[in-house]
């Protein structure tokens, strides 16, 4: 069973569906958080697995924030050591980052926030077998896909949903930590979003949470078991 470093973006964000899927198949998961000072591995192999997920703050603050600059490092090492690697949304970003590939918003400001369809590409099919809809928030992604990557899963207004990079490490630019219930907090942490063209309001979301649920849960428990299998 795999030790998971799953790095956080505030101290108090500490829920995750997929903490709670990992440590049901039997994994431990450790939570840190580096804008809070806490430490991290000077490499990814220090770890069995690890997990950087969403952010507030943006890759392209590296030149100013020391603690985005060692993410990016951390996300770099596990592409050179074959380490087990999931990014969501930010992490997703540094992932491509380590590969050269910068994100921005798009140009006519559409943003996702909320429940939206994926579709898969041809390698990813497979992969993605029973998942439709999944939950989104963000104004910024990887607008072209990563040199040498695999893209895995498209939507309407970002290219690059879900893309893999050598055999271990992937990037999903969606949301798939964020439970049902876990929504309406989504939406009041989040307010930076709000107003913004393409963006969900929440009684929607919370509609739309409740009908995706479980394709999302039963999705996670596949592709978490996947990641982490010694094949």
């Amino acid at each position: 069973m795999a030790h998971v470093l799953y790095l956080q973006h505030a101290p108090e964000w500490t829920e995750s569906r997929l903490a709670d899927i990992l440590r049901a198949q039997g994994h431990t998961v450790e939570f840190r958080c580096p804008p809070a000072g806490d430490p991290l591995p000077a490499r990814a192999d220090e770890v069995d697995a690890l997990i950087i997920g969403g952010n507030t703050v943006n890759t392209h603050e590296a030149d100013r924030r020391p603690d985005v600059a060692a993410e990016l490092r951390l996300a770099a090492s596990a592409l050179e050591t074959d380490t087990p690697y999931l990014g969501i949304c930010f992490g997703a970003q540094a992932l491509a980052e380590a590969v050269g590939c910068g994100n921005a918003g798009r140009p006519d400001g559409i943003a996702e926030f909320g429940f939206y369809p994926i579709v898969p590409t041809e390698a990813g099919r497979d992969l993605f077998a029973g998942l439709d809809h999944v939950f989104q928030s963000h104004y910024a992604a990887c607008l072209t896909t990563p040199p040498g990557s695999v893209l895995l899963a498209s939507s309407e207004h970002f290219e690059v949903q879900a893309f893999r990079l050598g055999a271990r490490a992937y990037g999903l630019q969606f949301h798939p930590d964020a439970r049902d219930d876990m929504i309406p907090g989504w939406y009041e942490g989040n307010t930076y979003l709000h107003g913004r063209p393409g963006v969900h309001l929440l009684d929607r979301q919370i509609a739309d949470a409740a009908r995706y649920e479980s394709s999302i849960h039963e999705w996670c428990e596949r592709f978490l078991a996947h990641w982490l299998s010694p094949d």
